[in-house]
């Protein structure tokens, strides 16, 4: 599993929506916000991945930490999630994410109810995770998100926008704060800093620790970054097999064995 440091646990993540009372946006932040979801395909780009496949890929020192598999019906709030754990076992898990319910398969045992849940609750914790990872620059302007215009920076020649982000009891981590890097020229977040709430659910101290965003490819109409670089070079995320559809087969959400897309 990643270091704390490297996780960056989330928000529920859900298509743009009217602010909720208690929300801080400037104007100046929600311009570039509006400018870097245009660049990457605006809504109708988001909106046009409906159904999501990857393979999230954590990696320190050159040695994979962590890979799991995630298949997405956004449309229909259906997930699974297939993946080895820490102690070798053979994981899936399918959740209907409106209510966190499901069922889960470890090393080939099915588990319901209530037997189900710490494997649903783990694999819920890991969906925000990585699909933040993934699809972060087309959610800060999600309900609760607060937004603050930081100032501007050069670097290598480039002037970012440097956009604060906060979040308004919203999360399982709603004390975390980031900082997105947008390009003033091509409105792609080229890296973000974040900085953790600690164990006692307050505000993390220290220096941020920061991703460089590279490797963007077009995935239907939506363009992602499928690689998240450490500032000193010592990890990374990679994500592999990246699609989207407009539909999977039901089994894909429906059946804890192994399972083909067509």
């Amino acid at each position: 599993m990643m270091t704390k440091s490297a996780m960056a646990a989330m928000m529920i993540l859900c298509a743009t929506a009217a602010p909720v009372v208690g929300e801080i946006r400037d104007s100046k932040a929600l311009a570039v916000a509006d400018e870097v979801m245009a660049a990457g395909g605006g809504e109708a780009g988001l909106a046009s991945a409906k159904v999501l496949k990857f393979t999230f890929v954590y990696e320190q020192d050159g040695v994979v930490r962590s890979s799991r598999t995630h298949y997405w019906d956004r449309i229909g709030g259906r997930h699974r999630l297939e993946m080895i754990d820490r102690d070798g076992k053979n994981i899936t898990c399918l959740t209907h994410l409106p209510s966190k319910e499901g069922v889960c398969a470890v090393d080939g045992q099915g588990f319901m109810e209530e037997a189900a849940q710490p494997y649903l609750s783990k694999s819920y914790a890991i969906w925000i995770n990585d699909t933040y990872w993934l699809l972060m620059p087309y959610k800060m302007k999600d309900p609760g998100v607060d937004l603050k215009f930081d100032g501007e920076t050069k670097e290598g020649g480039k002037t970012y926008d440097k956009i604060q982000l906060s979040f308004d009891q919203v999360g399982l981590t709603p004390k975390d704060r980031y900082w997105a890097f947008v390009d003033r020229t091509t409105h792609r977040m080229d890296k973000w800093a974040f900085v953790l709430q600690d164990e006692k659910g307050e505000p993390g101290k220290g220096e941020p620790s920061v991703f460089k965003w590279t490797g963007w490819s077009k995935f239907g109409s939506l363009w992602l970054s499928t690689e998240k670089i450490a500032e000193d070079g010592k990890s990374k995320v990679v994500f592999k097999d990246v699609a989207v559809f407009e539909a999977l087969p039901d089994e894909i959400f429906s059946e804890t064995s192994k399972v083909r897309l067509p």
